[in-house]
């Protein structure tokens, strides 16, 4: 074996022994899979002209979810299927109901308080139907001056364990942004049994 391939083989052991040991450091000890369903209320106040004024509404869907539980924070990873809509008061002859009804993915990192409850922000991207802030004629509207399909927030968990699983509460709040001159706030309440995963 030539000095050149012998460098070469030990750059590989090398390279191979270090990506071991990162995975390991980043292999979670414990990772829960949940589902379940939320349920909540939608606020928008909006300074734009001829939008009938500020609005509100409900917004309720399913979600499953992935909790890796690393030593020292948790990242939650989920999906959801929701439907959601503000709804203005007539004005006029003017009422706006703005619906939306869509896929979207989330990621969380968590820092525990106590035993039972989790705490972190929230980073949420809508998949198919953008979330719908503005007046449209489109029943799946693409205009970013009237949808957006970014959105921030915080999660908050409580886990109760019951018999082999986690029941897990959750408090979340979204805030919609890129959305010209509104304000939106979505107050949302899940409730998700958990079982750990063995690998």
């Amino acid at each position: 074996m030539s000095f050149r391939r012998f460098l070469a083989f030990l750059v590989c052991i090398f390279s191979i022994n270090a990506f071991a040991l990162e995975t390991e450091r980043w292999k979670p000890k414990e990772t829960w899979f949940y589902g379940g369903a939320q349920l909540g209320k939608s606020f928008l106040s909006t300074e734009v002209d001829g939008e009938a004024g500020d609005k509100d509404g409900i917004q309720y869907g399913l979600l499953v979810s992935a909790l890796l539980d690393y030593e020292t924070f948790q990242v939650n990873v989920s999906a959801s299927y929701y439907f959601l809509n503000f709804e203005s008061e007539r004005v006029g002859d003017v009422q706006y109901d703005l619906e939306t009804q869509t896929l979207a993915i989330e990621a969380s990192p968590l820092w525990s308080i106590g035993n039972k409850i989790t705490i972190g922000p929230k980073l949420q991207y809508v998949l198919t139907e953008r979330m719908l802030v503005g007046p449209s004629d489109s029943s799946n509207e693409t205009d970013p001056n009237l949808t957006t399909n970014k959105i921030f927030g915080v999660n908050a968990f409580m886990l109760q364990k019951f018999r082999k699983f986690d029941l897990r509460f959750g408090a979340h709040l979204h805030k919609p942004f890129d959305i010209g001159s509104r304000d939106v706030t979505i107050v949302l309440f899940s409730l998700e049994l958990g079982q750990k995963l063995n690998f």
